[in-house]
């Protein structure tokens, strides 16, 4: 009877093993790397008092203007036109108190572009001084075809 027991509870944690590594797997096959450039601007945005975290996608000259002007910022040099017509723009600026490099990744999924934060921790310690980053982040927009949504992931 004993046995029986044992051999059900082995087929039971076999079952859902495999269960589990196909869900792994179908989630990492729907989910693209996205190659993107860091561009070299600089902005006022923590120039106007504490601001908490920025993180928006911007697809158009317009959606740039109405932003900078509701944020009460600036971006120089300033993006053109020109630039949307073949790129998007992501903003992600924010403060940390973990001074080390930072890297990024970034993937999608579905309609969801993910940030993946990476610091940088030589002998897996953390530097504690406070760090403003501000990241343009200039992506294909042809990559993010049906992406209505970005998020953090650290």
């Amino acid at each position: 009877m004993v046995k029986k027991f044992v051999v059900l509870g082995i087929a039971f944690l076999m079952l859902f093993s495999v269960v589990g590594l196909t869900a792994c797997e179908n989630e990492e096959e729907n989910m693209k790397t996205v190659a993107f450039e860091i561009a070299s601007k600089t902005t006022t945005y923590f120039e106007a008092g504490d601001r908490e975290q920025l993180l928006t996608i911007v697809k158009s000259a317009n959606e740039l203007t109405q932003l900078l002007a509701e944020k009460q910022i600036s971006i120089l040099p300033i993006y053109e036109a020109s630039f949307f017509e073949t790129k998007t723009l992501v903003l992600y600026f924010f403060t940390s108190s973990m001074y080390n490099d930072l890297t990024l990744e970034i993937n999608a999924e579905n309609d969801v572009l993910t940030v993946l934060k990476k610091h940088d921790m030589p002998d897996g310690a953390a530097i504690e001084a406070e760090r403003r980053w501000t990241f343009f982040i200039e992506i294909a927009s042809d990559d993010l075809l049906g992406i209505s949504k970005v998020e953090i992931k650290q």
